[in-house]
């Protein structure tokens, strides 16, 4: 019998779904943020989470690296073998990634291309084992020992064709190593999106590449300490390391969970990812609001209802069952709404960032539903104890509002409208990080430039062309009818392409922030800045017989000779042999955002280009339109069979990408703030219209007997005003502490002075919006007071 009734309460509840589109409405809001945090958290720990490397051992990972003027650096030996003798128990590692060429076995008729991840050791403490062979020979091996090396899964598939490669012979750039693993299936690269096919010790990379310096995108970590620990050692090493001149006054330490990712990409995601949650989390909150409302509303209705059952003779029981049935079946219902909608928001998130589709397990997933449906419960529980024990229900009409229905009224409209302000106050902040950001000079013009890469076909790879080739290039591609301006280099904005050289000031100062840390280093034809449209700001730029001569960027001219003149500014190169050479600096640049304008500039060197080594960009300008990659490939190819044009881009598409993620984020932040302002305001007016009906009876009779508006309209905006104001005031007496915890200030570009600027007027707003909708409801109900009285 009583299962029949619960059945009968589920169907009938089931039946009144069916015809509530406002209840779906309020349950849809509710869900499309949860859903969309969901999706954020899911990404977060795919992006933060080592195991596209095959790692097992996700604890006692830590990346370190040293800060200084908006620079990231990666810690330099030195400093990595302090750390190792404060605590002997940590492993101090470092990785970096190059393309080079190998021949992988002797009958091979040409070098291919690989990519080479240089990791000094930690596989052990990383959790990562061999598929086959064994990786103990490539932990942390010393200088000078023989060198060792192990292959992808894929390689061994695609060139060694499932033999056995242990102990096998592969040269790169002329050295032999020996091959004693093959890593397992699971593992891709040591580096978030590439591919890594052979890694070798990092101790070997002098024998290699002729360096073992670490460049700015080299990667350190401590193994066997999670962050935390690590950012203990590297605040307690820091006193002795400035006093031993490892570091600098003005440089932090910093540790951070990232593994494969530079930090500066590691940093922009991760407040990219933390300003969309501070977005849900704000849209969440209003349509808790709203839904809270709704709630409450449909509470009142049962409990005529209720009220109706009991004088027909149902029991305390029976009433108690129906609601925790009710209350459950709402819960269930919006915790499907957003396992349904929960894919969705997962892909258009990943879809949103690029990134590899990564799938929270099947346990978290269940904790997450299980939770979200116990607190919705609990929720709507404490709705209903709330309204039962608060509101008193009749089933005759009411002329007034009761204490504790005013309470509710004022009160949710007060939480709703504090809401709305905080998301005005995001939301505006963001805005002032696209002006400011939309005022910071890229230091390029990038209309009509186009990319393209030039291939050389050279089975030798360690032959390059020292002649004159690359003017010859220049020269054909000039011939080119409507062709304005072209120049060559290798590293070009927007591209991840980079070169360094350890260069330092006349007086022995290093460029960087450490004594080993290598510099921007890059050759350019002489057209180079004026294909770029770079402003010169002062000096001069290259000539064709310029070869001891550089040209450095404003940053790096602030820094190291903002009180010289350029007859007096020397740089001195150290090469990979240990030779120094002076070069004479004859002009400034201004700063080219070679990775877009979210990463603040760093030194740069611009040397002439003397030599032509392959893989260099033609970059080509053209006022009156774009060329064909045929009409260049023809040019190139005149002057030799072996060259050929490999990629091609244009640089305004890659503005437009490298913008896409930062305007879009904003975009639907101002999209969201917009739409909560425009609720709030409308639910606004809704609450306010029909507390003046309720009060009608009593405001007209007031007004009657000679009240005047303006006491009419305090009356009725106090309640409203008062719990505002108190709500409005801690949220701005504990904004800077907010804006401090959630990096709002770097998020948006907007300092604590412009964020309490930006509160004071979005609040005098809302109190303006408000107090027009109480005085046009309270002015109806004044010229209508004969026909309330009537």
């Amino acid at each position: 019998m009583h299962n029949q009734q619960a059945i009968d309460y589920a169907i009938n509840w089931l039946k009144y779904l069916k015809n509530q589109p406002k209840l779906w409405l309020v349950s849809l809001l509710v869900a499309i943020p949860l859903s969309s945090i969901m999706a954020l958290y899911s990404y977060k720990q795919a992006y933060v989470s080592p195991s596209f490397a095959g790692i097992s051992a996700t604890n006692g990972i830590a990346q370190v690296y040293i800060t200084g003027e908006g620079t990231h650096s990666p810690l330099d030996t030195s400093i990595l073998e302090e750390l190792k003798r404060s605590s002997p128990n940590i492993y101090p590692s470092a990785e970096k990634q190059l393309p080079l060429k190998a021949m992988l076995s002797i009958g091979q008729p040409q070098p291919i291309d690989v990519n080479v991840s240089f990791f000094s050791g930690g596989f052990q403490q990383l959790g990562l084992s061999a598929f086959q062979g064994s990786l103990e020979k490539m932990e942390f091996p010393s200088v000078g020992s023989e060198v060792v090396g192990a292959i992808s899964y894929q390689l061994w598939l695609t060139h060694f064709k499932k033999q056995n490669p242990l102990n096998q012979a592969i040269s790169i750039n002329g050295v032999m190593i020996k091959i004693v693993a093959v890593l397992p299936p699971e593992f891709r690269s040591l580096r978030k999106n590439t591919q890594t096919d052979i890694v070798i010790p990092y101790a070997f990379k002098q024998n290699i590449t002729g360096s073992s310096s670490f460049t700015p995108d080299t990667l350190t970590y401590l193994m066997g300490v999670d962050t935390t620990r690590a950012q203990q050692l590297l605040d307690n090493a820091k006193p002795s390391l400035i006093e031993n001149f490892f570091i600098f006054d003005d440089n932090n330490l910093e540790a951070i969970s990232a593994f494969g990712l530079t930090p500066s990409d590691y940093l922009i995601t991760t407040q990219r990812v933390l300003m969309l949650t501070l977005v849900f989390v704000t849209l969440l909150l209003f349509c808790i609001i709203a839904f809270c409302g709704y709630v409450i509303g449909e509470l009142y209705k049962k409990q005529k209802e209720y009220l109706v059952r009991t004088m027909s003779g149902a029991n305390k029981r029976d009433i108690r069952v129906q609601k925790l049935i009710e209350e459950s079946l709402l819960a269930l219902f919006v915790t499907l709404l957003v396992m349904v909608l929960q894919p969705v928001a997962h892909f258009m998130i990943f879809d949103f960032f690029n990134a590899k589709h990564s799938y929270l397990p099947v346990s978290q997933l269940v904790l997450f539903y299980a939770l979200l449906a116990s607190c919705h419960f609990a929720l709507v529980r404490v709705l209903t104890l709330t309204q039962e024990n608060t509101v008193k229900t009749s089933l005759g009409r009411s002329s007034s509002l009761t204490l504790s229905e005013r309470i509710q009224a004022y009160g949710l409209l007060s939480f709703l409208m504090c809401t709305t302000l905080t998301a005005l106050v995001i939301a505006s902040s963001a805005l002032n990080q696209q002006i400011a950001l939309s005022k910071v000079s890229y230091g390029f013009k990038p209309e009509n430039i186009q990319y393209f890469e030039l291939k050389i076909d050279n089975n030798n790879q360690s032959t390059f062309y020292a002649n004159d080739q690359h003017r010859q290039l220049l020269f054909e591609l000039k011939k080119i009818p409507a062709l304005d301006h072209v120049a060559l280099s290798f590293t070009v904005p927007l591209l991840d392409r980079s070169t360094f050289s350890q260069w330092y000031t006349s007086s022995g100062k290093a460029i960087g922030d450490t004594q080993q840390t290598e510099t921007a280093s890059i050759a350019v034809t002489p057209d180079y800045f004026s294909v770029m449209g770079t402003k010169l700001i002062i000096g001069n730029t290259f000539t064709e017989t310029d070869y001891i001569k550089v040209i450095v960027n404003q940053t790096l001219w602030k820094k190291y000779f903002k009180e010289q003149s350029l007859s007096n500014a020397l740089l001195i190169r150290v090469d990979t042999s240990g030779q120094s050479r002076k070069y004479q600096v004859i002009g400034v640049v201004e700063d080219i955002k070679y990775q877009g304008p979210d990463n603040k500039p760093t030194p740069v060197v611009y040397e002439p280009k003397v030599t032509l080594m392959g893989n260099e960009v033609i970059i080509v300008k053209n006022e009156t339109g774009l060329f064909d990659k045929s009409v260049i490939q023809q040019s190139v190819k005149s002057i030799s069979q072996k060259y050929d044009i490999g990629a091609t881009w244009q640089l305004e598409n890659l503005v437009y990408e490298e913008q896409k993620p930062r305007w879009t984020i904003t975009a639907l932040t101002l999209i969201v703030a917009i739409t909560l302002l425009l609720a709030s305001v409308l639910f606004s007016a809704s609450l306010v219209s029909q507390l003046v009906q309720k009060l009608a009876l009593e405001l007209s009779l007031k007004y009657s007997m000679g009240a005047r508006f303006i006491s009419l309209f305090m009356q009725l905006y106090l309640p409203f005003f008062t719990p505002f104001f108190v709500f409005s005031t801690v949220i701005f007496i504990s904004l800077p502490h907010f804006s401090e915890f959630a990096a709002l200030e770097h998020l948006t570009h907007a300092t604590i002075g412009k964020q309490n600027t930006l509160f004071i007027a979005c609040c005098f707003s809302l109190i303006a919006i408000t107090s027009t909708i109480f005085m046009i409801n309270l002015k109806k109900n004044s010229n209508n007071t004969w026909h309330t009285l009537s």
